[in-house]
């Protein structure tokens, strides 16, 4: 039986074993993880600390995704209809993330490491890849790369990845009408 309860797919993978859907970025990321966690690359170091940290930084970048979705959806309103106040609260959400992603980009042990855990690629890696490819790709952050040096520096590492290359997002039109 297949059950969707949101009724909507961010994403989707089919699971081959039972062809059950797997859907959302955070199912997805659990399967792949629980699944497949004797294949290389783990995604998680092994070590409990470190694990809880890689998915605390799952959870921040989901948090960016999500205000940038609500930005973008408060944009297509009629102007006039919009809330200033909304669309402020969602920018503060992207710059405090954007800025927390540049303190571990500094911060990052050893200082030699691609990664932003130890010098493991982790889920960490990849949900703030995710997080930083959609602000940049949506453009609503004019300048990021100057203002937050160091994490655009570790996000041009992260697009040479071919995982980045064949997965980047593609624009299309959205023609629902908002309220």
């Amino acid at each position: 039986m297949s059950i969707n309860i949101r009724s909507w797919k961010v994403g989707e993978i089919k699971n081959s074993e039972n062809q059950e859907p797997v859907y959302d970025s955070a199912h997805i990321q659990n399967f792949i993880v629980t699944k497949y966690a004797d294949t290389s690359p783990k995604l998680l170091t092994g070590d409990v600390d470190l694990d809880l940290k890689a998915r605390q930084l799952l959870t921040l970048s989901e948090g960016v995704l999500d205000a940038f979705v609500l930005i973008f959806w408060e944009s297509k309103r009629p102007e006039n209809k919009q809330s200033a106040e909304w669309l402020a609260r969602q920018q503060r959400k992207i710059d405090g993330g954007l800025a927390a992603f540049e303190s571990l980009c500094q911060s990052r042990q050893p200082k030699s490491s691609e990664y932003i855990i130890n010098d493991t690629y982790t889920i960490a890696d990849i949900a703030i890849a995710c997080a930083t490819a959609q602000i940049d790709f949506g453009g609503i952050r004019p300048g990021w790369k100057e203002k937050y040096p160091e994490l655009a520096k570790w996000y041009t590492k992260m697009e040479e990845r071919d995982t980045f290359k064949k997965t980047y997002p593609v624009m299309f039109e959205i023609k629902d009408s908002i309220v």
